[in-house]
């Protein structure tokens, strides 16, 4: 139970928490400049990206 009361469970499907590595591959710009993560640990830069699904399609423009 946490200091708030609640409670939690984190189910896992390998053994070792936290493997195999997952990223979303899109990270904010702004989270980026909050974490202060430096630039060399970035890949590329994008503008912009799209979500799609069998019943809609999105674009995304990012403000850099």
């Amino acid at each position: 139970q946490s200091k708030l009361g609640l409670k939690a469970i984190v189910v896992e499907r390998s053994s070792e928490i936290g493997y195999p590595a997952k990223s979303s591959a899109l990270t904010w710009v702004d989270v980026i400049k909050k974490w202060r993560i430096p630039e060399k640990a970035i890949k590329q830069w994008y503008t912009g990206f799209e979500l799609q699904s069998l019943y809609s399609k999105k674009k995304f423009k990012i403000n850099s």
